[in-house]
């Protein structure tokens, strides 16, 4: 956006730091901790807003941080972009369903259908996290687009060549799995697959880079203690570490139980790795099997054992998928995108100025 002419604002949760990032003016605002850090946070973010009067706030509908923004006299049209509700995670981790402050999560279920449905404009990732979305809320009447989620090829390529991040096997072929280390995420039926895959490969390396539940780590490290040294979590992890290990990768694994769109698998077809990843949610949004990844069913382990090893074993097909998946990511380069999201903003501009 800023490359287009476009001045951008980010608000963004942080106790201290800059006022800028690159070509971006920054807004950072502490972190109220509570039953009610959701709505002091809105609150927060709607004062914000008010300060700097744009024409658009964008904002995702986790935690609902534009809510405050959609109500009273305003300037501005604002936007929801999907990314995936607590509603969602709920039916789909339990880690999710495991919070037992109630008054907390009503707020947050509320909060984010409020945003949603009181949104000038809803954008959305893909047609499966639309559908849902529109299965959960009365949306309807808002008006809709979906515009997939981008990859900076000129970033993606610049970091690709970085060090090996510290706790990166040196040896053997690595799958790598980058995202939370949760259910909906579908770690763990990533770590019963990779038993299966040691009996057929044992020189595979399983690479986790992200955050989890220390109740989850517990039962992945339980559950290969057998296989220790073959199991590598490495944490959160900054982009450009992210970059080199997933360009390190012989396989790259996306294996949730449903995703609203999914950046790390489109990062990795980007760098011209081979994928695999689920049917049914938002990576049928850009991944087609056979042709630039291998798709198996959300929740099957066997089956997501047998697309590793085939991977694994056949250097052709990973070649090949590899070669599509980057030749199909140019579609999905930032600058393009951008132009995409503006237009579609001055759409919805338009449509306030006439009513």
């Amino acid at each position: 956006m800023a490359d287009l002419g476009i001045k951008v604002t980010i608000v963004t949760r942080a106790e201290s730091g800059g006022q800028r990032i690159g070509a971006f003016d920054l807004i950072r605002i502490p972190r109220r901790a509570g039953l009610t850090e959701d709505l002091s946070w809105a609150f927060s973010v709607r004062r914000a807003v008010a300060a700097v009067s744009p024409d658009v706030v964008l904002a995702a509908e986790w935690r609902h941080p534009a809510l405050a923004c959609t109500f009273g006299a305003r300037t501005w049209a604002v936007v929801t972009c999907l990314a995936g509700s607590l509603a969602q995670l709920r039916r789909l981790g339990r880690e999710h369903r495991r919070d037992r402050q109630v008054l907390r999560v009503a707020t947050r279920l509320l909060g984010e259908r409020l945003q949603t449905t009181r949104a000038d404009a809803i954008i959305a990732p893909s047609e499966a996290v639309l559908d849902w979305a529109s299965r959960l809320w009365p949306i309807s009447a808002n008006p809709t687009r979906v515009i997939p989620n981008c990859v900076d090829l000129k970033l993606l390529q610049k970091n690709a060549p970085a060090a090996r991040p510290a706790g990166y096997p040196i040896e053997g072929r690595s799958v790598v799995f980058v995202g939370r280390l949760d259910t909906q995420k579908g770690v763990d039926v990533l770590v019963e697959a990779m038993l299966g895959v040691w009996n057929r490969v044992p020189d595979a390396r399983v690479v986790l880079i992200g955050w989890g539940p220390r109740s989850t780590m517990e039962e992945i490290r339980h559950r290969v203690r057998a296989s220790a040294g073959r199991l590598y979590i490495l944490g959160p992890r900054p982009h450009d570490e992210v970059c080199a290990a997933l360009a390190r990768a012989a396989v790259v694994v996306a294996p949730s139980r449903w995703e609203a769109f999914g950046l790390s698998a489109l990062e990795a077809i980007a760098l011209g790795r081979p994928v695999v990843a689920t049917s049914g949610s938002g990576f049928e949004s850009f991944l087609e099997s056979e042709r630039n990844a291998l798709l198996v069913p959300p929740g099957d382990a066997s089956g997501l054992a047998a697309a590793i090893i085939r991977l694994l074993r056949d250097k052709g097909l990973a070649q090949r998928l590899g070669d599509g998946g980057r030749a199909d990511a140019h579609a999905y380069d930032s600058p393009l995108i951008a132009r995409r999201y503006l237009a579609f903003f001055r759409e919805i501009l338009a449509l306030r100025d006439s009513a």
